[in-house]
């Protein structure tokens, strides 16, 4: 594929904008650890919102869309949309827990829940396990979907070409800390979502509009298998099996699908919440700033980004049926419809999700390299700007192991899907920390360890011959972790009842099962006082009005309008009935917690 002049200056014009909002903030991000990792705690709502959207659209997303759509059609997507539950309880219960605590990284409080030497233990394991590791994986699976994005479109070296883009974000990055990185989120949200709705557009005008895009999978793979493609959730399992695009064994299974509602968003590692989502919910100016920017995120990225996706890979499954590595799907699209002279807004488009992804995840594993680990273990007592330093140099320390994951990864849904197993038993103890005073950090180790083991176990017997649907797999590995972690749980010493109230004092988790703490505790002294039922409604009511907003949206680009608009009336009833639940919750807050119930 060829560039043209214009398709260059564009493409200028955008390195020179990232740099140029790098600059600008460089002096603000080099004052304080608080300013380089957490903007001085002003980020308003829309701005953090925003940006958390923006590290979710990361140059692989587009590709894990196209191959799960491909594999499974539009019902493939529930392994994402069933994170949308993650994030939602996230948003309902615990962010204002995270922006209360007024900590610096997630894993301070660790130390502020936990005592000893085994809560030292795991954070300076966390910091180095999501520092380090988890970053890099992140950084590996974007890379490869940039990889392929470049050498599809454009033919060039990709290492080259990579090396250009990582050199300029590290540039604007290093230079301005999440000021600049936010600001830049921001800009590179922008531009990556009109790209795509861009190039969804063309897509779709070029096979007569909507409705030709069940006229032409009809036309490819007959009415019935058509039909399966659009289905919302799962259809029968042979006529999954009779897709001719569908590899041997990855069937999307109704039992699947319950697993994924059921199951799988609790216990993964997402469940209160994740690190970059974490970090910018603590950068936020208060309480209401974090609460709205959970909300503001959901909509944005589950409700209005991921239809372009969905729709450009329906119809790159009559136009390449035969395509078996799917990742390479949407950028020949890209090639197939865009004309010399717009690719390169759709390049700049990639460009903006794929900077967008790698800056904030090298920020963000810095911060727990320097601040739960540097800081906490081997220079305690430094001054602000020198910690700033270490941070910048932790940023290439990340990337580079980032750059060494990419040249051994393959593929991205699957990478995905191994990382979601390997964690499917961390997620209930991390909400139960919130939930429980009894658990303590050996019931964290022992979740760590227990995952691992359930992971490699299924593994290991797989290559003996034993075979496991994938829900087996997240299933047994869940059953085996919390049943061990439970287990560690009571046979090991409970935290002291000081530090619980000096918790309880500063977080203030409420529920049922800290009644032991609060009643210890003065209870006008506590911060919020929410009755956890008010939280828990609201984030069933939110999950509701979520999917019916997103099915709503589905439903009307496959021109079936009128049960659209009846989804998205649905939808907004139950967003007004959250709305009069947040004012009752405000009120409810002022009054301080009651009985020890409060959340």
């Amino acid at each position: 594929m060829k560039l043209n002049v214009i398709d260059f200056i564009v493409i200028a014009g955008y390195f020179a904008l990232v740099i140029g909002v790098g600059v600008y903030f460089s002096k603000r991000a080099g004052k304080s650890m608080e300013d380089f990792f957490l903007s001085g705690r002003s980020l308003p709502w829309w701005v953090a919102g925003t940006s958390i959207a923006a590290m979710g659209f990361a140059a692989d997303t587009p590709f894990m869309v196209t191959e799960l759509v491909r594999r499974n059609g539009i019902s493939g997507n529930w392994f994402l949309w069933a994170f949308a539950m993650s994030n939602l309880c996230a948003t309902f219960l615990f962010v204002r827990f995270w922006r209360r605590a007024k900590i610096l990284t997630e894993l301070e409080i660790i130390e502020e829940r936990y005592e000893g030497r085994s809560a030292s233990f795991l954070r300076g394991f966390q910091s180095i396990f999501y520092g380090i590791a988890f970053s890099a994986l992140n950084i590996g699976f974007i890379m490869l979907a940039m990889q392929s994005f470049i050498s599809v479109m454009l033919g060039w070296n990709e290492y080259l070409a990579l090396g250009v883009m990582l050199g300029v974000t590290m540039i604007y990055a290093l230079a301005a800390g999440l000021w600049g990185i936010v600001a830049n989120e921001v800009v590179q949200f922008g531009i990556a979502f009109l790209g795509s709705l861009f190039m969804t557009v063309v897509a779709v005008n070029a096979i007569g509009g909507l409705g030709g895009i069940e006229t032409k999978l009809a036309a490819a793979f007959g009415p019935e298998t058509a039909g399966s493609l659009l289905s919302f959730v799962p259809v029968s399992a042979e006529l999954e099996a009779a897709k001719p695009f569908v590899e041997q064994g990855s069937e999307f299974t109704w039992t699947l699908f319950f697993v994924y509602i059921f199951v799988i968003w609790w216990s993964s590692e997402k469940a209160d919440g994740n690190g970059m989502f974490i970090q910018r919910i603590m950068a936020t100016k208060n309480e209401k700033h974090a609460f709205l920017a959970g909300v503001w995120f959901n909509v944005v990225y589950y409700g209005l980004l991921m239809w372009p996706w969905i729709l450009v890979a329906l119809i790159s499954l009559a136009d390449f049926p035969n395509l078996t590595d799917h990742k390479l799907a949407y950028p020949m699209m890209i090639e197939k419809y865009l004309p010399a002279g717009l690719r390169g807004i759709m390049f700049a488009a990639f460009l903006a999700a794929f900077m967008s992804s790698v800056d904030g995840l090298i920020n963000w594993g810095s911060s727990y390299m320097v601040n739960d680990f540097y800081r906490r273990f081997i220079k305690k007592d430094a001054s602000q700007r020198h910690y700033v330093w270490v941070g910048r140099i932790a940023m290439l320390f990340v990337l580079g192991a980032g750059i060494m994951v990419w040249s051994i990864t393959d593929s991205i849904a699957d990478a995905w899907k191994f990382m979601a197993e390997l964690f499917s038993g961390l997620g209930a103890v991390w909400l139960a920390r919130w939930f429980w005073w009894r658990i303590n950090a050996w019931t964290e180790i022992s979740a760590y360890i227990l995952s691992i083991v359930g992971c490699v176990a299924i593994n290991l017997l797989e290559l003996g011959g034993v075979q496991f649907a994938e829900w087996q797999r997240y299933v047994y590995i869940c059953l085996f972790s919390v049943t061990g972690w439970v287990i560690v749980t009571f046979v090991t010493k409970p935290v002291s009842d000081k530090k619980l109230r000096s918790f309880v004092k500063r977080v203030n988790p409420g529920g049922p099962g800290w009644r032991r703490i609060t009643v210890m505790v003065d209870q006008a002294k506590l911060p919020g006082g929410t009755p956890l039922s008010y939280n828990i409604i609201a984030f069933v009511l939110g999950a509701l009005s979520l999917f019916m907003f997103i099915f709503g949206l589905g439903s009307i680009f496959l021109t079936s309008t009128g049960k659209g608009l009846s989804m998205l009336a649905a939808s907004g009833v139950l967003g007004y009935i959250i709305y009069r639940l947040e004012v009752a919750r405000g009120k409810e807050a002022k009054n301080g917690a009651k009985n020890g119930l409060s959340a």
